[in-house]
């Protein structure tokens, strides 16, 4: 085992720092991964870890992934401090290669986030999305599926249900599926969540909703009625409750 590192200027605790920024993840295709549980979720989905930060002292931790070849780094607390991204980070912390989507686009349910912006929105709505049997769908300017804290909200769900990224709506047309505008008022309800075919439920942006186009590019709205004095719910609830009625009502 090597000696810790006690200097957050070395050059691989520098490196694995830049992986705070959602421009170096997108460039290097690499993301990182924080703390005991999603570290093991990782490994139990097959993530490919490239490195493993470990704090110091607990080496023994270490000695499967020694065995498969992945650089196990000892660090100080202050170290590790520095390389997470939380208040009282807790190791290990890893990096790992960001996987790719593998599942076909369109062959099952999706949950669409459109101008979705809040990480703990994003990854709640995907763990939902995995437990209620849909797949993952982000369109392009949406928040980073991959940064530390989506993931933590996701508890991982992206590691075994790993999001597409698409361009725009039509992809999702073109793929067969059935587009599903979630919006405040004037939509159907949701007895449109019968389709027999694979639906794409889009939710939009927390404090603005779905634009006009990109509602006006959906096939099909639906508005949750609300019997109270709010008009809307969180844009994580508003999509939960939508998700677990198609999985009701998902033929078959």
């Amino acid at each position: 085992m090597r000696p810790a590192l006690t200097s957050t200027k070395n050059p691989i605790v520098q490196d694995a720092r830049r992986l705070h920024a959602a421009k170096e993840r997108h460039r290097s295709g690499r993301i990182l991964i924080e703390g005991p549980t999603l570290v093991a979720e990782a490994v139990k989905s097959g993530i490919e870890f490239i490195t493993l930060f470990i704090a110091d002292g607990e080496q023994d931790e270490s000695g499967s992934f020694m065995d498969s070849g992945v650089s196990v780094i000892p660090v100080s607390k202050h170290v590790l401090a520095a390389i997470g991204t939380t208040v009282n980070p807790r190791a290990p912390i890893g990096i790992a290669r960001r996987p790719v989507a593998s599942s076909k686009l369109g062959a099952v349910d999706c949950l669409v986030l459109h101008d979705v912006q809040e990480p703990g929105n994003a990854g709640t709505m995907a763990r939902t999305a995995v437990a209620l049997g849909l797949h993952t769908v982000s369109v392009r300017g949406s928040v980073d599926m991959w940064s530390p804290k989506t993931l933590r909200a996701g508890a991982g769900a992206q590691f075994g249900d790993v999001p597409h990224v698409v361009a725009s709506i039509e992809e999702l047309r073109s793929a067969g599926l059935h587009t599903v505008a979630l919006v405040v008022s004037g939509g159907e309800s949701l007895d449109v969540l019968d389709s027999r075919g694979p639906v794409a439920i889009v939710v939009g942006n927390e404090a603005k909703g779905l634009a006009r186009a990109t509602v006006d590019s959906c096939d099909t709205t639906v508005t949750l009625d609300m019997a109270g004095r709010f008009e809307s719910l969180n844009a994580a609830t508003a999509a939960s409750i939508a998700m677990w009625e198609r999985a009701r009502r998902r033929p078959g």
